[in-house]
């Protein structure tokens, strides 16, 4: 039975229960109200709705959130050089807790630990972003030396920072990645709204800044390309090497460039999906004995 009483019911004699009413100054000044438990039970199926009502709409976000993973994971195992291994670990630390979330998100665990803990995945991030972004730009300001005769030393050291830069590119985006992911992630839990926006504007900032970087750095390399002269070697030579090394720093900078277009895509793609939480969600419930059995969404 659910028991409704205004007050504290009186401890029975032997100490075994409760009598069933409530005493006040003039003697008995409630008596206990007895219910059937069929009103208990409505508001069990209706805690049960709700958890229903979570896993379908969490639905909407899982591919989503999936495919980004899957995009992640090749960009994780290729982390460069240039991180040490902590940072390397905490990236592949915070991916793999990804994984795991969007796993419980599939069957409609959401906790305030979790969010918690997307904000020091956030902090470490930013941090490991940062540090590669000083990486970039002292590598793209860090000037090639060559040789006294020909050309030849100096183009492969210039191919060599090409590389070197593209693979640093490769790692922003994969950091970048992991970062909205993890907004999306967050942008799950209600009341986030403003975090939310705050967050996906920073993460907008730093794309849009990865991309001047990319543009700066690109410039600063044919700048070296347009450099290659020697003495030594023919025309022809010169002409030939210098197109070979505008032909693959092209192909780098576009590289970063995709990547960054494709960071935004990731954004707005999100963003939609969050949108079309804001629509309401129709299901159709099979009850069995009070317990939900079927559930089916409407169109």
């Amino acid at each position: 039975m659910e028991v409704v009483v205004d007050g504290n019911l009186v401890s029975a004699a032997d100490g075994q229960g409760f009598r069933a009413f409530v005493m006040g100054t003039k003697g008995i000044q409630e008596q206990a109200r007895l219910l059937d438990i069929s009103k208990l039970q409505s508001a069990i199926n209706a805690a049960a709705v709700w958890q229903v009502a979570s896993v379908v709409v969490a639905q909407k976000h899982l591919a989503d959130i999936s495919r980004k993973l899957d995009d992640i994971k090749k960009g994780v195992e290729y982390i460069s050089r240039f991180l040490d291994n902590q940072r390397r670990a905490r990236v592949s630390a915070i991916f793999e807790y990804l994984r795991q979330l969007r796993l419980a998100l599939t069957r409609g665990e959401v906790s305030d630990a979790t969010r918690h803990e997307l904000e020091a995945c956030e902090r470490d991030l930013i941090e490991i972003q940062e540090h590669l972004m000083m990486e970039y730009r002292q590598k793209v300001d860090a000037k090639v030396e060559g040789e006294n005769f020909g050309t030849a030393t100096l183009c492969e050291r210039i191919e060599e920072k090409v590389s070197d830069l593209d693979q640093l590119a490769q790692d922003l985006a994969t950091c970048l990645k992991v970062r909205i992911t993890a907004w999306h992630i967050l942008s799950m839990w209600p009341g986030a709204s403003q975090l939310r926006t705050a967050r996906r504007t920073s993460i907008e900032e730093s794309i849009a800044a990865v991309s001047d970087l990319g543009r700066y750095g690109q410039e600063q390399v044919q700048a070296e390309i347009d450099d290659v002269r020697s003495f030594w070697n023919r025309e022809e030579t010169l002409a030939a090497r210098r197109a070979a090394l505008t032909d693959a720093s092209g192909a780098a900078f576009q590289r970063l460039s995709d990547h960054c277009h494709h960071g935004t895509s990731h954004l707005q793609s999100s963003e939609r999906i969050l949108l079309e939480d804001k629509e309401p969600v129709r299901m159709i419930l099979h009850l069995e004995d009070g317990v939900i059995v079927e559930a089916k969404q409407l169109a």
